[in-house]
């Protein structure tokens, strides 16, 4: 009968708690601390790598100068609350290659701080990286204006709130004016034909200086609502307000028509300046024509504006606002 001899023991992989309190750690070559069950190891920043194959590639907007010091504020202000995931380096004991959170290992540095919390799995792939930032979901606007709301109702100061958070003291403000909005922005918002806490304050101080007319633009359920629309909804504005003068405002209609439809942006001219390119266009009627505004494209008496026939790019035309009625269709970005 064949004796089977006795194989030696798996060595398992050290993980956090198996480390004898004041002896040397395998794991950082240091003495390490006690680590409670479950709790995460404090492994020095400068024994954890970035992974080369990381997804996340330099030029991602999570890497940004801005992006990294609001994380590294809220470090600062309240620790290092999550811990990152890494695994150990094959090639170099004690030091350990990032699986999650290069970020936070990034602000940690920033912050100051000698070391990183983290956990240690190694039983990682690379998918599992484009997954975790795949299935990675934001709080929503409205939730983040909640929990400000129920901060500042706790006595906290807008100033404190931005600090813990680390973010700017504009950010918090952009985000309480969500908790008491205008009706014709919060029908927009809640249909989520707006999500941009900057394009809602923009919105906010264009209605509180045209009403009428702001109102009447966002009730138009095809106009799209960006950055560029509202910063050009708000310059026709000015513009309008500008060329009418000492012509009464009401002289200016300002209604959603279905008489002329939305069409492509003309392309410019030969020789003449590309800037409208690079923003925002506003779309009117004159009489049943649909037509571009030329802002500031030329000098013009008071009470008269220049436009561009859509069906003809080389039809420029001086209009006189005081008995033509302009009626602001759409602003398009491009």
């Amino acid at each position: 009968m064949a004796v089977k001899t006795p194989t030696k023991p798996t060595k398992r992989a050290a993980t956090a708690g198996s480390e004898k309190p004041g002896r040397p750690s395998r794991l950082t070559g240091s003495v390490a601390a006690a680590v409670p069950s479950g709790a995460p190891l404090e492994l020095p920043l400068d024994a954890v790598t970035p992974d080369p194959n990381q997804p996340r590639r330099a030029k991602n907007p999570g890497y940004t100068p801005e992006k990294l010091t609001e994380l590294a504020n809220s470090i600062k202000a309240r620790g290092q609350k999550q811990a990152i995931s890494v695994r150990v380096n094959p090639n170099e004991p004690g030091r350990y290659f990032i699986n999650h959170g290069e970020r936070r290992w990034r602000a940690c540095h920033m912050a100051g701080l000698a070391t990183v919390k983290a956990f240690i799995d190694n039983d990682f792939e690379r998918v599992d990286q484009v997954i975790e930032n795949l299935q990675r979901e934001d709080l929503t606007a409205r939730e983040i204006a909640d929990f400000i709301g129920q901060e500042l109702a706790r006595g906290k100061r807008k100033t404190d709130i931005a600090r813990e958070l680390g973010k700017s003291n504009a950010f918090v403000t952009q985000h309480v004016i969500l908790l008491d909005l205008p009706d014709p922005i919060a029908q927009a918002f809640d249909s989520g034909r707006v999500k941009d806490v900057t394009v809602i304050h923009e919105l906010v101080v264009a209605l509180q200086r045209y009403p009428t007319q702001v109102a009447a633009w966002i009730e138009n359920k095809e106009q799209e609502i960006t950055r560029g629309t509202v910063r050009g909804l708000r310059e026709y504005l000015e513009e309008i307000r500008q060329l009418a003068a000492p012509t009464p405002a009401s002289a200016v209609e300002l209604v959603a028509t279905e008489e002329v439809s939305a069409e492509p942006a003309p392309s410019l001219p030969s020789g003449k300046s590309s800037d409208r390119m690079h923003r925002a266009w506003i779309e009117v009627a004159v009489g049943n024509r649909a037509a571009r505004l030329l802002t500031t494209r030329r000098p013009t008496a008071p009470g008269r504006a220049w436009v561009c026939y859509l069906t003809n790019e080389q039809e420029e035309v001086e209009v006189e606002l005081a008995e033509v009625a302009v009626r602001l269709v759409s602003v398009h970005e491009g």
